[in-house]
């Protein structure tokens, strides 16, 4: 039998007294979609309960190959509510990081953070370098970024000589790209 000084309320025991309500505390929610919740230092059993106590916290985790996107821990305060709930969490697919930079070239992401679904991606080039591809990029439902990644490519090494003296290292730099990669050799024209 239980001590006086305990009472049983939705699943949960907790101790009465010091202000406490037998059932102070917040209701379990439901992890996002792909994802699960680890309780902390609740056993197996403990995690069947209805209501968790006030100042316990949950951590968000995701499938492999997810990451999440929102609070990753909610703590369950005063008012029987869990923090940040007007935010959302979700688990969503990350996209291949190799994107995210760009050589001879600049790369600005929206939002900030991991490429996950919905990040969107868009390239420049640096002066002297001509973009080869699409000049965004978005990532999809499939964690797979939607077009082919773009290159900088050096342009015509004499007319840009020419008609730009002051970035004469450029030139210098598309030199030492084309005697370290030969394919790039049809780059330069001679006019």
């Amino acid at each position: 039998m239980r001590a006086e000084s305990e009472r049983r309320c939705s699943d949960v025991v907790q101790p009465v007294g010091a202000g406490r309500r037998c059932c102070d505390g917040c209701a379990i929610i439901r992890p996002p979609r792909d994802g699960g919740i680890r309780y902390r230092g609740l056993t197996q059993e403990q995690v069947c309960v209805q209501v968790l106590p006030v100042d316990y916290e949950i951590e968000y985790i995701c499938r492999a190959s997810r990451v999440i996107v929102g609070p990753k821990v909610r703590k369950c305060l005063p008012n029987g509510t869990w923090t940040d709930l007007s935010q959302r969490s979700r688990c969503l697919l990350l996209c291949p990081r190799m994107w995210t930079s760009l050589e001879n070239g600049r790369v600005s992401s929206w939002p900030l953070g991991p490429p996950v679904e919905g990040t969107v991606l868009h390239y420049s080039c640096l002066p002297g370098f001509i973009l080869m591809g699409p000049n965004s990029t978005q990532c999809n439902k499939m964690g797979m970024w939607d077009t082919p990644k773009p290159v900088c490519r050096c342009e015509s090494l004499l007319s840009y000589a020419y008609r730009n003296p002051s970035l004469s290292h450029c030139v210098t730099v598309c030199l030492v790209i084309l005697q370290l990669k030969p394919r790039y050799s049809h780059v330069v024209r001679m006019s």
